[in-house]
């Protein structure tokens, strides 16, 4: 296997599209609400990416059907005239190494440039011990000037600086090298549960972003249909994280995708 297996199950032609990332990790709340757009939009699989540098073990069905860990791209037109059709990815896993987590971006990044993106939003969450009923959506972007529009969606922007750390945080900062913007939406969470709430909130921002109608009903359900599979997930990331996590010893980090 190549260091990126790429394999497409359908050629588009979007329309103006954006990518929307969402990966196992700290609350799952971004593989969470990128799974609830892609049930809800009924979005259609456009494409799946391999890689040496998942976890080397496979997933299991009810079925007793086997696969490896991939990403998975979906691909939703948007019906109205002047607006952006939206690409969702997800996947099983953190890649176990740091240039293995380069590397995997790199090649999606050069694969969603080809099919007309111009904007990444990674989803994720921030851990905090703050005990607001409503949790709180931080944004950051690597272009200034899409702060205002993040502020006029009720997202935070600045004040907080620490670390976002996994494929999260990479495909945000290599976005710039491919001339693409890059943004990040954190749902506040304590990191100890499935924060349903905050995967919700994050998706509310998404819906003013992109004036798409994302209906919050069922997200209980989506999370129910995938906690098997997380559970094993989120073990596997972990640990192949905790390398990442020794080399920042000394650092305050309270993100982690």
């Amino acid at each position: 296997m190549r260091k990126v297996e790429i394999r497409e199950l359908r050629k588009i032609q979007p329309r103006n599209p954006v990518l929307i990332a969402g990966f196992p990790g700290l609350g799952y709340i971004g593989k969470l609400a990128v799974i609830h757009m892609v049930n809800v939009l009924k979005a259609e699989k456009i494409a799946e990416f391999y890689s040496p540098y998942f976890p080397y073990h496979v997933l299991s069905d009810e079925n007793g059907i086997v696969r490896l860990l991939r990403l998975e791209l979906y691909y939703w037109g948007s019906p109205k005239e002047n607006g952006r059709d939206l690409l969702l990815l997800t996947g099983d896993a953190q890649p176990q190494s740091i240039e293995g987590g380069y590397i995997i971006v790199s090649e999606l990044l050069n694969y969603v440039k080809e099919k007309g993106v111009d904007t990444v939003i990674a989803l994720g969450g921030y851990q905090s011990i703050s005990k607001n009923p409503t949790p709180m959506v931080i944004g950051a972007s690597t272009k200034r000037e899409t702060l205002e529009q993040l502020k006029n969606a009720g997202v935070r922007v600045g004040g907080w600086g620490n670390p976002i750390v996994g494929l999260a945080g990479i495909i945000v900062g290599l976005a710039e090298f491919y001339d693409l913007t890059g943004i990040c939406l954190l749902g506040e969470t304590s990191g100890y549960v499935v924060d349903i709430r905050s995967a919700g909130e994050v998706l509310k921002v998404l819906s003013k972003l992109f004036n798409v109608e994302i209906p919050l009903e069922g997200l209980k359900r989506d999370i129910l249909g995938e906690i098997g599979e997380a559970i094993s997930e989120v073990e596997a990331e972990m640990k192949s994280l905790e390398k990442t996590i020794d080399r920042m010893k000394g650092e305050s980090i309270t993100y982690i995708s």
